[in-house]
């Protein structure tokens, strides 16, 4: 689901471009179930254990997402829940705060849309489990590649949680 009512009117293409990059590297099918006025800092939810929320990009500010503040462009992660019968964990569901402010002045910027498109990649690494990681030449860097390219070991990472089992 996507809170796309602040975002740039460039938005939700540098959006769906994010995700065709993402599924490219780890083979993972990205439907958008439509839009939502839901902000990220609300509760996640299961309504009987087994169908959780979609996962929620929103477009938003530091003022209804707190941890947008200072130069935090975006900010994402996801729930996990454990099997009952083995106690593996695996992720139901996950969110993705945008700093639309800040994205869109990024997006007039240096390295325009490509920049942001890195920024969305990013967050949906942390969605899909990934971490930060020490090489600047990588997106799951902390500070995010701004030219909207995969380093060798991101195109490792989004291919390993790819090809990890699916439950649903």
């Amino acid at each position: 689901m996507v809170n796309d009512a602040l975002a740039p009117p460039e938005g939700w293409d540098v959006l769906m471009a994010a995700l065709d990059q993402v599924h490219e590297a780890s083979g993972l099918e990205f439907v958008v179930d439509g839009r939502t006025s839901a902000l990220p800092e609300g509760s996640v939810r299961s309504s009987n254990g087994i169908d959780w929320d979609p996962v929620l990009i929103a477009w938003t500010t530091p003022e209804q997402a707190p941890k947008l503040g200072g130069s935090v462009d975006g900010f994402g992660g996801s729930s996990a829940m454990s099997d009952r019968v083995s106690g593996k964990k695996y992720y139901v569901t996950g969110r993705i705060a945008l700093d639309a402010p800040q994205l869109t002045k990024e997006l007039n910027g240096l390295h325009g849309a490509d920049g942001v498109r890195g920024v969305i990649v990013h967050e949906l690494g942390h969605v899909l489990g990934l971490a930060h990681v020490d090489d600047g030449n990588e997106t799951m860097n902390k500070s995010a590649r701004r030219d909207g390219r995969l380093g060798p070991g991101d195109r490792i990472g989004f291919g390993q949680v790819g090809a990890g089992p699916c439950y649903g």
